[in-house]
């Protein structure tokens, strides 16, 4: 087995033209379709209303909360009339094909050295089934957290009022995320192990919780500190943005900053899960051939 990159930003930057043309077409539909807004923006909102009014009323569960933290995108083009969600289910299957494909390219070359750049088809065949059930849970597990969250912000505008009832949903939103994070990371390499040994899903489910338990305070601290310096970077640059956006039109450069947030976000799950995999089993495969062979 080729030894993986010790670094995952290292590989990624070295091998950034060879995955770039893979996850191009997630990216630009991710763009132009995902929902913009999210617990950040809910947040900034209550508490804009909060420091204005002193209390935030809520008068629909549905489009007031849920709709606005979802990964689903409920929206409606205003010119059509027609709901976006049929262009976000479209857009997910090709995120979902995009990361099998990426997944594969990965674990080729970090496994075997070799690059197959036009074995596309068949790679995304084999592959898109291994990420289908995987993908399918991550989204109904944080749909799950969604609605819990957006339930006990309801809830708690009917309870408190103010800044109390500010920081509450605050804590709140933290505690639903990072239980979301966990979850995620105890399952993020299930699709490596589906890849690289074969493992059918619910054993691989397993196996991950299983490896990811045994490296539990590096792999999920890592995964949690790069999502929260990656959102507050994001944000930081929506500012920056915002103050010195100059002669370009705003809109064209916010639509390239959430270009560049889902293109690393891309790269960087796969590579992650796939480096991390093939780290902590290969020890493993080394036993294994020494007490077959010696």
């Amino acid at each position: 087995m080729k030894k993986p990159s010790d670094n995952t930003f290292a590989y990624i930057a070295r091998n950034f033209f060879f995955l770039l043309p893979i996850v191009a077409l997630p990216v630009v539909l991710l763009t132009v379709f995902q929902r913009e807004t999210g617990a950040f923006d809910l947040l900034a909102e209550m508490a804009k209303t909060t420091a204005q009014t002193g209390s935030v009323k809520f008068s629909d569960f549905f489009s007031d909360l849920y709709a606005k933290v979802s990964i689903i995108n409920f929206d409606r083009f205003a010119d059509w009339n027609v709901s976006k969600v049929w262009f976000w289910l479209v857009t997910a299957i090709v995120v979902m094909l995009g990361f099998s494909l990426t997944v594969a390219h990965i674990e080729r070359h970090m496994r075997l050295g070799v690059k197959e750049p036009f074995k596309w088809m068949s790679m995304m065949k084999s592959g898109a089934y291994n990420v289908f059930f995987y993908s399918l849970i991550m989204l109904v597990f944080y749909e799950l957290c969604m609605v819990a969250l957006s339930s006990f912000i309801l809830l708690n505008s009917r309870i408190m009022n103010g800044w109390w009832a500010f920081g509450m949903s605050v804590l709140a939103t933290v505690v639903i995320y990072a239980v979301f994070i966990v979850g995620f990371c105890f399952l993020l390499l299930t699709v490596p192990s589906m890849f690289c040994d074969g493992y059918r899903f619910g054993f691989a489910a397993s196996y991950s919780i299983h490896l990811v338990a045994q490296h539990f305070k590096r792999f999920v601290g890592v995964f949690a500190l790069t999502a929260c310096l990656s959102g507050l970077a994001l944000q930081l640059l929506k500012l920056v943005t915002m103050l010195l956006s100059g002669n370009i039109p705003i809109h064209i450069l916010l639509y390239a900053i959430r270009a560049l947030n889902y293109l690393w976000w891309l790269l960087f799950v796969p590579t992650y899960a796939i480096r991390n995999y093939i780290d902590y089993t290969e020890a493993s495969r080394k036993d294994l051939k020494t007490l077959i062979f010696d």
